[in-house]
C-alpha cells in the first residue's frame, strides 16, 4: 500500500484505518495490521540514553501499527502493547531485551533513541512491552528487534486468517 506525498497524514490516517476495519470484518481474517517495511532487515539505528551520537547501533524493525503484533502471531511477554493513538512508545523482541538488559522484564522502561530512516531524526521511545521473537533468521535463531508506534506506518500490511482463498 503506498499513498501519494500529496495525501494528507489526517486522510493516510482515515484512509489505513478504513482499510484495516474493512479487512478485520472479514469473518476469514483473524488479525490484521500495518508496518512500515515490506522485510525486516536491520532498518533502524538506535541509541541507548548514554550513548554518543557517533554511536552506530542496528536492529531490525519497523513502525507498526497494534494489529501487526496479532496478525505475525507474536506472544506477549511482559509489558503491554501501546495503543494505536500513542506515540514515543516501542515494543521489543524478546532477543532485543535480552540485547539491552538482563531480562525480558528489566527492558521495560528503558529509554532508547530511535532513527526510523537514514535521513530522519532520532526519536526517543520508552520500552512498554517484550514479545516472543517474531521473526527468525533463515538457520532459526531468534532476530533482535524493535518495533514502534505510529499511527499511520504505510507500506506492507500483514494478515492472518483462517483461510487464505477468500482473501
Amino acid at each position: 500500500i503506498t499513498l501519494p506525498d500529496s495525501v494528507r497524514a489526517v486522510d493516510r490516517h482515515t484512509l489505513t484505518d478504513t482499510l484495516l476495519a474493512n479487512i478485520q470484518s472479514r469473518p476469514e481474517v483473524l488479525a490484521a495490521g500495518l508496518s512500515s517495511a515490506s522485510g525486516l532487515g536491520d532498518a533502524l539505528r538506535y541509541w541507548l540514553a548514554d550513548d554518543d551520537a557517533a554511536v552506530r547501533r542496528s536492529v531490525a524493525g519497523a513502525a507498526v501499527t497494534p494489529g501487526w503484533f496479532d496478525a505475525m502471531g507474536a506472544t506477549p511477554l511482559a509489558g503491554r502493547l501501546y495503543a494505536t493513538t500513542e506515540t514515543g512508545v516501542a515494543v521489543v523482541s524478546e532477543a532485543m531485551a535480552q540485547r539491552l538488559a538482563e531480562s525480558p522484564t528489566a527492558a521495560l522502561g528503558m529509554s532508547l533513541r530511535v532513527q526510523l530512516g537514514a535521513n530522519a531524526d532520532p526519536q526517543r521511545v520508552d520500552i512498554v512491552g517484550v514479545f516472543a521473537d517474531p521473526i527468525r533468521n533463515a538457520d532459526g535463531t531468534a532476530r533482535a528487534s524493535l518495533y514502534v508506534a505510529t499511527a499511520v506506518p504505510g507500506s506492507t500490511l500483514v494478515t492472518r486468517q483462517r483461510t487464505a482463498a477468500p482473501v
